[in-house]
């Protein structure tokens, strides 16, 4: 079977703009990534009990739909669409988890799919490891009771 998918090239621009003291200070970063041909938009609702929600699953060969293999991810952007609460991120690999704070309306760029995680503070040697899964938790802006909160993906990826 011949694909009739046409391969695009993602442009990522990143602005950063401030005025201090009256002195204005604006930087603008693009990066952009040929051979995209899969991408993948969601808006999903954590669960208000507190229940950890797979957002994106990763695998080592074809995955099943909603999933991409290891490797083929080339942007990943998870942001929160709530006004008040928050979402605890679980990035997961087989032997690492890490947790990520995303206040009301931040956003969290992976720009591949590996992780390191450490239960210490040396550098030593760096291991990356294949994410497995990213989940969301919504909980309430004190961060003590669960909330559903509204977190938005966006992945591009290179499907082989």
């Amino acid at each position: 079977m011949a694909t009739k998918v046409t391969v695009g090239k993602l442009q990522v621009s990143v602005t950063e703009s401030v005025t201090v003291n009256g002195v204005e200070h604006t930087y603008n970063n693009l990066r952009s990534v040929a051979g995209i041909n899969n991408v993948a938009h969601r808006i999903v609702r954590t669960d208000a009990s507190g229940t950890e929600l797979a957002l994106l699953s990763f695998h080592a060969t074809a995955p099943a739909g909603g999933q991409f293999v290891d490797g083929q991810a080339k942007y990943i952007r998870i942001t929160n669409l709530d006004d008040t609460n928050l979402v605890r991120l679980i990035v997961k690999s087989t032997s690492k988890c890490i947790s990520l704070h995303l206040a009301a309306g931040e956003t969290v760029v992976f720009n591949n799919g590996k992780v390191e995680g450490r239960a210490d503070t040396t550098v030593g040697s760096i291991a990356y490891t294949d994410i497995d899964t990213i989940s969301a938790i919504g909980k309430n802006a004190a961060d003590s009771g669960n909330a559903a909160v509204d977190v938005e993906y966006f992945v591009a990826a290179i499907q082989a």
